[in-house]
């Protein structure tokens, strides 16, 4: 038998924003009966290049395949990131390589914003939000926005970069794809303080006043860079009533972290109306096995991709 090949603009067309939030709740559901079998990550540092490569695997009991999947970061300069991701989908039987999905850090980022998503559905207050997005300059603050809009229907939204350039530009691009009430902020200040829903990468936590946060307010964090984890626990933590991750942030704060997945599978109950929220969305790694098995299946059907045979099988 042949291994599939498929890349990142292949992958695109197969696997939706719909498909990442449906295997959130899958992967959700399959750890909450113990059947997800996550060994861990392995992390490997290569100083000299500035670079950072993490591998994880997971298998589901049951399942006809398991992942392992790759990301690289290198970042000679905190402003020069060079990120690539490769999954790898084994046969479960033989350990037959399935599927080689070269993804360049697509599907971290699209489960991460259906991540967002399914967390802003429990937290964030009713529709219609006064939505805030601080740093438009990456790709995945685009994906966060569309998968936000399937939960909510924001009234006005706030975009503040720490390039006027790249706001406008992520404005313009908005303008021409969806109707959508924007404003440029002029300051963060002014971003947040006009927000009830914010989303910000986890570097900007120290540069927010806390007095700016209100009663009611969630704030969806995203730590997908190695600028974004923090050493130190920001003044601004300790104003958060409950902090929501599923893995530990690696600082401490006065408010004791409750887990993510207690929270999406229901056994959490819900939350004062005046509580502010926050969640960490951590890369979930446990998405990979059925977003990959679903892509390998589409493909299939489709005709995409492309076959080849050799040693690897």
């Amino acid at each position: 038998m042949s291994t599939l090949f498929l890349h990142e603009d292949e992958l695109r067309q197969l696997v939706t924003l719909t498909d990442a939030m449906n295997s959130i709740r899958d992967a959700l559901a399959a750890d909450r009966e113990g059947q997800m079998h996550l060994p861990g990550e392995f992390t490997l540092h290569l100083p000299d290049a500035g670079g950072t490569v993490r591998a994880a695997g997971v298998y589901v009991d049951g399942a006809g395949h398991y992942t392992v999947t790759i990301h690289s970061e290198f970042c000679p300069t905190p402003e020069l990131a060079h990120h690539h991701g490769i999954t790898i989908l084994f046969n479960a039987q033989s350990g037959r390589p399935a599927a080689i999905i070269q993804d360049n850090g697509y599907l971290a980022r699209l489960r991460t914003a259906a991540l967002a998503a399914l967390t802003a559905d429990r937290l964030a207050p009713a529709s219609p939000v006064r939505l805030s997005i601080l740093d438009v300059s990456s790709k995945t603050a685009y994906l966060h926005l569309k998968a936000l809009l399937t939960v909510r229907q924001p009234g006005d939204i706030w975009v503040w970069d720490e390039s006027p350039a790249q706001a406008d530009n992520f404005a313009a691009m908005l303008a021409e794809e969806q109707n959508l009430n924007l404003t440029l902020a002029e300051s963060l200040a002014q971003a947040v303080e006009t927000a009830d829903l914010l989303l910000c990468p986890a570097y900007l936590l120290p540069q927010i006043p806390p007095d700016l946060l209100t009663p009611g307010m969630h704030l969806s964090v995203t730590m997908l860079r190695r600028r974004d984890r923090l050493d130190t626990a920001p003044p601004l933590l300790n104003r958060i009533h409950r902090i929501f991750t599923n893995v530990a942030p690696g600082f401490p704060t006065e408010t004791a972290p409750a887990s993510l997945t207690d929270l999406l599978t229901g056994k959490l109950p819900a939350h004062p109306a005046d509580e502010i929220t926050l969640a960490f969305l951590h890369d979930q790694p446990s998405v990979d096995l059925p977003l990959a098995t679903l892509a390998l299946e589409k493909a299939l059907f489709h005709g995409i991709g492309h076959h080849f045979t050799g040693p690897l099988h």
